[in-house]
């Protein structure tokens, strides 16, 4: 294993330990700008070639298949992350805008309940099918 595959693992392992780059360079005696241009090649590869197997990134890189296979993980697991914490937040968005909606018609306690169980709001009644009327 090289110098720089043993770096990027070292690298990958702390990110992972939640470390920062201030952290992160000092206990590999790096520089912050060293450890971010180690690690922008191997995401701007990745990001440019998604669909590419690990062997050809690798092989592009010039490093091993299980370093190029660590980090495409790391960034999918990250790319997950952020976007399920996006819908959340939409998601969130989404039921304060009925509770404004809702507010009028019941207590606000209530009405955060009712949502907070997935129940429909006690105001908002659906009309009966046109057959039974």
């Amino acid at each position: 294993m090289s110098l720089l595959e043993d770096r990027l693992l070292r690298i990958l392992e702390l990110r992972r330990l939640g470390k920062d780059e201030q952290d992160i360079a000092f206990a590999l005696d790096l520089s912050t700008e060293i450890i971010k241009d180690y690690e922008a090649g191997v995401y701007e590869e990745i990001r440019k070639n998604p669909h590419n197997s690990t062997a050809l990134l690798a092989e592009n890189l010039g490093l091993s298949t299980l370093v190029v296979e660590l980090y495409k993980n790391y960034l999918a697991s990250n790319i997950q992350g952020t976007h399920k914490k996006y819908l959340d937040e939409k998601r969130l968005e989404g039921k304060e805008g009925q509770l404004e909606t809702i507010n009028p018609l019941i207590g606000k306690e209530k009405s955060r309940l009712n949502l907070r169980r997935g129940r429909p709001p006690i105001g908002n009644l659906n009309p009966l099918p046109i057959g039974l009327n």
